[in-house]
């Protein structure tokens, strides 16, 4: 009601549908068994992938199926959450659709493609067949297993050294402007607005509350941003977020008094020129 709108400030989307499929479908390879084969094919993938559950969804309701036995929930969730991902992303503008974008799914749709194969397991008659078919989703469970033990392997040779990606990283643990900011805490007893171009950092490693820079696309932000009397800025060089207004583009609207130097950033003190 504060911001009058449904979901805040949004920017307009400039990905197309059948892009955002493709990276829908990378993401779906990424799980799948036997990956290799189709990574050439994400397009295909994502939209195979959409007609199955749609096809499920529409035969389980078509046979009124019980509607609250999990097979149905997880197929309503997994269906309803694709199309949601997929849509907003078309109509409005964030990061690429990833595994963290698409993580609330992933068990719902191992129900839904499985739940299946029991059913087909108990229709099949012939001893040799049933012990055939059981033998190939063992085979299937075991690849699949083998291709996500990989997977964690090279994850983490990649991150035992420097630490896992993120604000644990070894750049950030050993940062000498937030270790200053976690001793002394003056800046923020001011009584003047702080912000940063990394406030979740800040926050992480002090506990603090502070504001995050606005975003070049959003005006009124900035506008409003550049009409503040004072205001204490901690910048860090580290952080790499394209999106905000850049420091040069600061000085160019405030005077910066420099309070701290760091070898990894700053801490200024900014009045309107």
């Amino acid at each position: 009601m504060l911001s009058a709108s449904l979901t805040g400030t949004r920017q307009k989307g400039e990905t197309p549908f059948a892009e955002n499929v493709k990276h829908f479908g990378n993401v779906l390879i990424d799980w799948l068994p036997f990956s290799s084969s189709t990574k050439d094919y994400p397009f295909w993938t994502g939209l195979i992938f959409l007609l199955i559950i749609s096809i499920i969804f529409i035969y389980r309701l078509s046979k009124n199926k019980q509607h609250s036995s999990l097979e149905k929930i997880a197929n309503t969730f997994t269906l309803v959450y694709a199309l949601f991902m997929l849509l907003s992303a078309t109509f409005s503008k964030y990061e690429t659709i990833n595994n963290r974008l698409l993580a609330p799914f992933f068990i719902p749709c191992l129900f839904t493609l499985s739940f299946y194969l029991t059913g087909w397991f108990k229709l099949i008659r012939r001893p040799l067949l049933k012990i055939s078919f059981l033998l190939f989703s063992i085979l299937i469970g075991v690849a699949t297993l083998l291709q996500y033990y990989k997977i964690d392997l090279d994850t983490y040779q990649e991150n035992k050294e420097g630490g896992i990606g993120g604000y644990t990283d070894d750049d950030w643990v050993n940062s000498e402007t937030l270790g200053f900011i976690k001793k002394d805490r003056t800046i923020f007893q001011k009584r003047m607005p702080v912000y940063s171009n990394s406030s979740h950092a800040v926050y992480f490693y002090t506990g603090e509350h502070l504001s995050i820079l606005p975003e070049k696309a959003h005006k009124k932000d900035l506008v409003k941003f550049n009409n503040l009397p004072q205001f204490v800025l901690i910048w860090l060089n580290n952080e790499d977020n394209e999106s905000i207004i850049t420091l040069e583009a600061i000085k160019q609207q405030q005077n910066l008094t420099i309070l701290k130097e760091f070898k990894d950033g700053f801490i200024f003190q900014c009045s309107p020129k």
